[in-house]
């Protein structure tokens, strides 16, 4: 089982058992950004494997897990120290959490984060603890990674 596949499984298992709070807003998921990429990646492969006809239960319960993602209303996104992945070289599309009305992004570049701009008219909080923000510009105006001239 590589890491992507462990991610589903386990997050799989939090939503069966905390799903209601976690979709009414009660509690907040918790992500960490290099397990994020690794969903993104996993869910960028859902694609490929759905126009093979065969549908097999890893599929399915990414289908399900992403299906999850998309109804949460409150995220943490933290950086994982002991596993870094290179700012530059990472892409956090937020836009996957389509129900999303409160954000915490901790010590995670806002450089990083994609998606931030769809977001914006449905936020309700947004917390940026500890990130690397030259100015307030990089997040309000430009939304992060989107570079939006809104």
């Amino acid at each position: 089982m590589n890491l992507g596949e462990k991610y589903v499984s386990d997050l799989s298992r939090l939503f069966q058992t905390q799903g209601t709070q976690l979709y009414s807003g009660q509690h907040s998921l918790c992500l960490t950004t290099v397990c994020l990429h690794h969903l993104q990646r996993k869910f960028s492969s859902l694609e490929d494997e759905s126009d093979g006809g065969v549908v097999s239960n890893s599929f399915a319960d990414t289908q399900h897990l992403y299906d999850s993602l998309c109804k949460i209303q409150s995220l943490k996104l933290i950086s994982d120290r002991k596993n870094t992945i290179a700012p530059s070289l990472i892409n956090l599309d937020l836009s996957l959490f389509k129900a999303l009305q409160s954000l915490v992004v901790k010590r995670v570049p806002i450089s990083s984060l994609a998606g931030l701009q769809r977001l914006r008219e449905q936020l309700n909080v947004l917390t940026i603890q500890r990130c690397y923000i030259s100015d307030i510009e990089d997040v309000l105006v430009k939304c992060g990674r989107d570079e939006s001239r809104a």
